[in-house]
């Protein structure tokens, strides 16, 4: 079975070819070529990375259609409706395309990036679950210090890389918002996180 990505309007997910095909999208197998690459530049990296990591292999592949999906369901129900979430998404959908290009140059800080962001979409799929009054399903208990410590060194990282690049000033404030706004969400429970956003409406 092949793994690719599949655009259906401006949410592309990486999905297999007959899933993408029975939900009447359209797939590519080059994601980088998909017209909807662009909307999900961290979410195809991610796939791109795990495919050649995995040889394609459909489990795996599915296992992270999982996660994605998660992602974007958190996004619609939480993240759009609080000003941490649009302030979020708003920076993400401007600055992501040309920050993973960038990212792309260095394979350990490309590794390292998907790793940090894989601890932060198991967090993320424990606030949805609260939000779906499921919070009792297996996840990650806080929002630790320690995660909080190795996203902003993959900041850091990123930030030499850009200026080396020409690029500092253009991602300053972005990443000014992500160190100052997640880490308030520190020591958070799942639930706790939740009701900050849901608060912030």
């Amino acid at each position: 079975m092949d793994a690719g990505l599949c655009c259906c309007g401006v949410d592309p997910e990486p999905y297999l070819r007959e899933e993408c095909a029975e939900a009447g999208c359209t797939f590519h197998e080059n994601s980088k070529r998909a017209p909807c690459f662009g909307n999900c530049a961290l979410l195809t990296a991610l796939h791109d990375n795990l495919a050649a990591k995995s040889g394609n292999d459909p489990v795996v592949m599915l296992a992270a259609g999982g996660t994605f999906t998660e992602l974007q369901n958190l996004r619609d129900e939480v993240l759009e409706r609080s000003r941490f979430g649009k302030g979020l998404l708003d920076r993400y959908r401007e600055h992501a395309p040309r920050a993973m290009d960038i990212i792309s140059t260095d394979q350990e800080l490309m590794e390292e990036t998907l790793r940090v962001f894989l601890v932060g979409a198991s967090f993320s799929g424990a606030i949805l679950r609260h939000h779906h009054g499921r919070g009792e399903a297996v996840g990650p208990r806080h929002f630790t210090r320690e995660t909080y410590d190795s996203g902003r060194a993959v900041l850091q990282r990123f930030r030499e890389l850009s200026a080396s690049q020409g690029e500092a000033e253009r991602f300053r404030e972005p990443l000014e918002f992500v160190e100052r706004e997640i880490e308030r969400f520190v020591d958070n429970t799942p639930e706790e996180a939740l009701r900050r956003l849901m608060e912030e409406q």
